[in-house]
């Protein structure tokens, strides 16, 4: 293209792309045979691809350097490219398809990415989940009333998905209409269920990796009278491969389903984006947490945007504490208080934090790090063995007595006490792709002065409200640590306009947002 822009006559071959853009009155064109690709990559097996005439290439130079007539060629190549691939026409072109496009999306279904085993290597439950078909999604609501169906994982299961699903839940059910209800099916380990069901008989579990679950628990959703149904998503809580279940379980349902995506990269592989695209294709509506996110499940997962709902990550509503108070409640008096905390895994960057604490309790020798939280429990041994080498690396005599562990799960009223009396809250994460952090959301609705590196979430609510630091940089959380330190007047700052970004993001604030999506998607149009 940019050859015949200059006006110059082209020799190519007539095979693949070339061949919509080149003419015989500017070009020298050269046949070509189907040659098999030989290559051990598995993607290309059984391709073939054009092997250009070497003697017909001979030939094209030949007829070249005989010619009279370059200089029309090149007028014609130059002409071609005016008429036809001009920025002004191209860019027309471009928009009269983007408008078609979005008029199609508007007026029908979407589509997800079609799947191609021999290319893209994809698992094949992950398949099988894509390839079931979406029954008709019934709207059945005749009363103002709603019966709603929730498929997450729940206490006593320790993880952050299941502490947001419960704060959720617990403002959400006040706020829909009288004789509402509401029912949870808890996503638990295969080998929770003696213990579940003597626990909470009520609740109906899916195993984990337990496909029949998942096929009963459609069918009662189907059958029982729900309006609609919440899947709380994360790769790690559902079964099949890298979670495919999930997409299985959305396709199986004849309700409205709302996905809550919890966090997303922008360089998943094909098996994940297949999931995420599938489930969006299924569902009534997908809730994500920040615009960010939004953006990246269009740009870079090929999500249209027009069934995406925003309504972020809620937090307790949190009364401003002097955190003297709180630090008196915990035998924290005199000390100026770092804290970290949740379930511990090698991504937290907790080992950043004490390397660099040398160097801050030098300076200021009054300084205390909690570590509040336990190993991860779903990550087993490497989070066991994670969780040792912090201990051990505490035990360094410059820091030993400026380190406390507090080693358990802790209900919401302790863990806020210890949020009060922390004076830094520092999210050292290893991890760039944290889209949402319910403990980010908590030292916000704090007040706290917040020491992070720029994970997707922490970038997009800390710039000029908190110090980001490098990422596995001792020495830029050290520097970060310091300037707080050092500057009360900025550390006032910072914990000031933590606490005025959050206003409206209290949990029940956020359940309207939720009740108001689940009366729009269940009423008849």
């Amino acid at each position: 293209m940019e050859a015949m822009s200059l006006g110059k006559p082209v020799i190519a071959t007539t095979w693949g792309g070339l061949a919509d853009y080149i003419q015989p009155d500017f070009a020298f064109l050269v046949n070509f045979t189907m040659t098999p690709i030989r290559t051990s990559d598995k993607g290309l097996r059984g391709a073939a691809w054009g092997e250009p005439s070497v003697e017909r290439l001979i030939d094209s130079f030949k007829k070249a350097y005989d010619s009279k007539d370059l200089v029309d060629m090149g007028r014609n190549a130059r002409s071609r490219v005016i008429e036809r691939y001009d920025n002004e026409i191209v860019s027309s072109l471009v928009l009269e398809r983007l408008t078609e496009i979005t008029e199609s999306e508007l007026s029908g279904n979407r589509s997800a990415k079609a799947l191609d085993m021999a290319k893209d290597q994809i698992p094949l439950d992950v398949v099988m989940c894509a390839m079931l078909p979406k029954p008709h999604v019934r709207l059945n609501r005749t009363t103002p009333a709603l019966k709603v169906a929730v498929v997450s994982t729940a206490p006593p299961r320790r993880c952050g998905i299941a502490i947001f699903n419960s704060a959720l839940l617990e403002y959400l059910q006040p706020l829909l209409p009288q004789g509402s209800s509401v029912e949870v099916f808890p996503l638990i380990w295969d080998t929770e269920m003696p213990a579940l069901s003597g626990s909470a008989p009520t609740q109906r579990a899916i195993r984990q990796e337990n496909y029949g679950d998942y096929v009963s628990t459609a069918r009662a959703i189907n059958a029982e009278g729900f309006h609609a149904a919440i899947l709380q998503h994360e790769f790690g809580i559902w079964g099949g491969a890298e979670g495919s279940l999930i997409v299985c379980f959305a396709k199986m349902l004849e309700v409205p389903v709302v996905s809550v995506i919890h966090s997303l990269s922008d360089n998943l592989g094909d098996p994940q984006q297949y999931i995420l695209q599938n489930l969006a294709a299924s569902s009534k509506a997908v809730v994500v947490m920040s615009e960010s996110t939004r953006n990246k499940l269009g740009a870079f997962h090929g999500t249209p945007s027009d069934n995406v709902v925003v309504l972020p990550h809620g937090t307790p509503v949190i009364s401003a504490v002097n955190p003297a108070v709180a630090k008196a409640m915990l035998n924290l008096t005199g000390r100026t208080v770092l804290m970290t905390n949740g379930l511990i895994n090698p991504m937290k960057g907790v080992d950043l934090v004490l390397q660099a604490l040398p160097a801050i309790v030098e300076e200021f020798p009054y300084v205390l790090y909690l570590i509040v939280g336990e190993p991860h429990p779903d990550c087993g041994t490497p989070c066991a063995n994670y969780f040792a080498e912090l201990v051990a690396a505490a035990s360094d005599h410059r820091i030993v007595n400026h380190v406390r562990f507090v080693t358990k799960f802790l209900d919401d009223r302790v863990l806020l006490q210890y949020v009060q009396a922390a004076d830094i809250y520092i999210l050292p994460y290893k991890d760039r792709i944290t889209t949402n952090s319910g403990t980010l959301t908590m030292a916000l609705a704090a007040g706290k002065a917040i020491v992070s590196t720029p994970f997707d979430h922490a970038a997009a609510v800390l710039a000029g409200r908190g110090v980001l630091v490098d990422f596995d940089s001792p020495v830029s959380l050290q520097d970060g640590i310091l300037e707080l330190l050092r500057d009360e007047s900025l550390m006032t700052k910072y914990q000031r306009e933590a606490r005025e970004f959050l206003l409206g993001h209290d949990w029940r604030s956020i359940a309207k947002g939720y009740a108001s999506l689940l009366a729009n998607i269940t009423m008849r149009s």
